[in-house]
């Protein structure tokens, strides 16, 4: 567990990510806590959890592709 929470921590640490990104990291990573170690209080199935993620992937991965067609910069 302690080794799943290394990149969210690096980041949430990282002075160059916004107020927004890193409050969203906090309460994913406060979901994972609580489903893993504590009483599961959100209610936060693995189900869930990859589902929350896998919508992050598509908006993520047609922003890559609509900035490549456009010739620019996904950042």
């Amino acid at each position: 567990m302690e080794r799943a929470l290394e990149l969210p921590d690096a980041t949430i640490a990282d002075q160059s990510w916004s107020t927004a990104r890193k409050k969203e990291l906090l309460l994913v990573r406060e979901g994972f806590l609580d489903l893993l170690i504590g009483e599961n209080v959100q209610a936060w199935s693995p189900e869930a959890q990859e589902e929350y993620f896998d919508r992050f992937a598509l908006v993520a991965r047609v922003g890559i592709q609509c900035h490549s067609r456009a010739g620019g910069n996904p950042e």
